[in-house]
């Protein structure tokens, strides 16, 4: 989960902007043969329903999902309706091949009902123990660096040359297809090779023979 704050400034003279506290969340997720699922996109929303109107007027590509929750973060119902439309159709394409999930301890991801929908749909869970993410968490060690790099780097350019205001004078903040178009872009931007690697760098999915422990970064952090 990455959480972008919506903060706008320039210089400490620059009028506030509407919306300032507003901000979105994206869960990323993907496999450990590199293929990545589509990000979803979290707004805040009070009833936590994004207008249909205004869902129907969005273009968003095929590598991003979008909803809605009342704080703006993934909450409980929020990933057990991910598991359910994103983890079971990995299943339905190959039902074959065994599913693990690796998750944090995030709160919501590790609720009863998130436990028993797992265990339903018969997909293995493992939780990475608190304070350890930035040692065996892939999105951690080396996937969400990048992504938050070109996030950052398409709010800078659009920033730089934005001067669209309000009535009242203050800017006026990114719209949701802006912010659907960077998260898109950012998550094309992240290559395949990047998810494999911190995959192996993590231990998850080097080889039981022992010939790619060398991948797995941490080892060497605990033989000190």
């Amino acid at each position: 989960m990455v959480r972008f704050d919506m903060v706008y400034k320039r210089t400490i003279r620059l009028a506030t902007i509407g919306g300032a506290k507003k901000g979105f969340a994206v869960a990323l997720a993907a496999s450990a043969s590199g293929i990545k699922l589509p990000v979803c996109i979290y707004f805040k929303e009070r009833n936590g329903q994004i207008p249909p109107c205004v869902h129907a007027a969005l273009h968003i590509p095929d590598n991003v999902k979008v909803a809605a929750s009342p704080n703006g973060w993934m909450r409980s119902p929020e990933v057990e309706r991910w598991i359910r439309n994103r983890l079971d159709a990995v299943r339905e394409h190959d039902d074959t091949v065994p599913l693990l999930v690796v998750l944090d301890r995030y709160t919501a991801h590790n609720s009863a009902a998130t436990r028993d929908l797992l265990e339903e749909l018969g997909i293995d869970i493992v939780y990475i123990p608190a304070g350890c993410t930035s040692l065996v968490q892939p999105m951690d060690v080396s996937v969400n660096k990048p992504f938050k790099d070109k996030m950052r780097q398409l709010w800078t350019e659009w920033f730089s040359t934005h001067d669209e205001r309000t009535p009242a004078g203050n800017l006026r903040m990114a719209t949701r297809q802006q912010v659907i178009n960077w998260v898109s872009a950012a998550w094309e931007s992240v290559a395949e090779d990047i998810v494999v690697t911190a995959f192996l760098r993590c231990g998850i999915s080097n080889a039981m023979d022992g010939t790619e422990d060398d991948e797995a970064h941490f080892i060497l952090f605990y033989s000190l």
